[in-house]
């Protein structure tokens, strides 16, 4: 499924590890982490809420809808303030966070799968969130790691792709792209020209309204040569 390939970027949350068991524990550590460092605040800290209010900052700051940790961060900051806080300890608290947000547990093939595949093919990560991949167990695995903040916009804007693309000198038709998501994954590299393999660790049916993969996988190891 790799031969003949010079790149292959592959997508994080929900394909290497699962995504929100990971920001919901990150979520109850810094609700914690409230309640010891901003008490004050602690009451109005809810995960949900918090959501909600970020969605309605992108509206008033749409510069930062691409930027998961500087949006959290605004919108600590609104609510520190609101409070007495200052900036400094929002900060510190986003910090916390972001810290938190890298205790991934990759799925079982995972580590083990890309081991073997750099030994046939260039790999990066491409994400929309704001997984550190040298924070993670993951550290060392990838050529390049690419966030959405980095290039400034998310999926499916082909930006991630073409900045990957363009790092190693590599055609889209020379390169693959491995994720979870059809239109944030398959539909967007398909977009560049790059070959979509879809990871369906769960069986589900292909949505018939979206442009198919050009394979389907249901593990990372169903990869390798």
């Amino acid at each position: 499924m790799i031969e003949g390939l010079r790149l292959l970027t592959i997508d994080l949350d929900d394909t290497l590890w699962p995504c929100w068991p990971t920001i919901e524990a990150a979520e109850q550590s810094l609700k914690r982490w409230i309640g010891q460092h901003a008490p004050r605040a602690a009451h109005d800290y809810d995960p949900l809420a918090m959501r909600t209010g970020r969605r309605l900052i992108v509206r008033d700051c749409p510069h930062l809808a691409h930027d998961l940790t500087a949006l959290r961060l605004e919108a600590l900051t609104r609510l520190f303030a609101a409070h007495g806080y200052d900036a400094e300890l929002a900060s510190a608290a986003s910090e916390h966070f972001v810290n938190e947000r890298q205790k991934v547990d990759p799925y079982p093939e995972v580590i083990d799968t890309l081991r073997a595949l750099r030994r046939h093919v260039v790999l990066a990560s491409v994400t929309n969130g704001n997984a550190a991949i040298e924070r993670t167990p993951l550290a060392g695995l990838f050529e390049l790691s690419l966030t959405a903040a980095e290039v400034g916009a998310m999926r499916p804007d082909p930006a991630l792709f073409n900045a990957a693309l363009t790092h190693f000198g590599v055609s889209p038709d020379e390169a693959a792209h491995v994720g979870d998501d059809p239109v944030l994954d398959v539909g967007a590299a398909r977009a560049v020209g790059m070959r979509a393999i879809w990871l369906d660790r769960f069986g589900r049916d292909w949505p018939a309204e979206h442009i198919a993969p050009d394979a389907r996988v249901t593990t990372l190891a169903d990869l390798l040569p």
